[in-house]
């Protein structure tokens, strides 16, 4: 819906298509707010930063871009949002592997 043109890329899986942005840069999807703005957030988590505990402030960039900081820090570290995909699906495959290595290390003991 609202998503332009289709161009074919070549990529580790193979050709495949992807949508190119509308008018304006940004892709237009249904029921969801198109990134306009830096948007910055404290989240819940908390890292140790300069010898203190601190909240982590995330930032959402347009058009894809991820930031983090610690409160009352200046660095920020950026990484895309596919980029960011990317580390979750690999720690989420690392998980797995760990548990199923670990249910395989219960089951030959038993």
């Amino acid at each position: 819906m609202g998503l332009g043109n289709q161009i074919k890329i070549f990529g580790s899986l193979g050709y495949r298509s992807i949508p190119v942005p509308a008018p304006g840069g940004l892709f237009k999807v249904r029921n969801m707010t198109n990134l306009r703005k830096p948007v910055k957030r404290v989240s819940a988590g908390m890292v140790r930063e300069s010898g203190k505990p601190r909240e982590v402030i995330v930032i959402l960039r347009p058009p894809n871009v991820i930031g983090f900081r610690a409160k009352g820090c200046r660095k920020e570290y950026q990484l895309t949002t596919d980029g960011c995909y990317v580390l979750a699906v690999k720690a989420h495959i690392a998980a797995e592997k760990r548990r199923k290595a670990k249910e395989k290390k219960k089951r030959v003991r038993q």
